[in-house]
């Protein structure tokens, strides 16, 4: 599988500030998962539909468990396995990550690892 998913741009220090919004950061959010899912799926990016649940894309536990790896290895910090499960959309999942201050703590380490 080849993912061209875009790298992490939000500013982390920004949001926390409160210079940059928590939306811009989830809309990144949705954006990686749209991008991911297509990816996996061989599907267009436009055929992805944010609220659907994950399961109706074919999804099974162990292509769940693969999701929460990347989308952390995406963001720089741990991610709970079983996090398609307790947000099982795009739409939720990308709404909880955006406003959990451990996953921005996580972002903004790697930011400032980059740097």
């Amino acid at each position: 599988m080849s993912k061209q998913i875009q790298p992490l741009t939000v500013d982390a220090a920004a949001m926390s500030s409160g210079t940059e919004t928590e939306g811009a950061f989830e809309e990144q959010i949705k954006e990686w998962l749209i991008r991911y899912l297509a990816d996996v799926f061989g599907m267009t990016l436009d055929a992805v539909d944010t609220s659907m649940v994950f399961e109706r894309y074919g999804m099974d536990s162990s292509a769940m468990v693969g999701l929460s790896g990347d989308l952390g290895h995406w963001l720089g910090c741990a991610v709970e396995p079983t996090i398609a499960y307790d947000h099982p959309s795009i739409d939720a999942l990308a709404k909880a990550l955006s406003s959990n201050a451990k996953v921005l703590a996580g972002v903004q380490a790697k930011r400032g690892a980059a740097h």
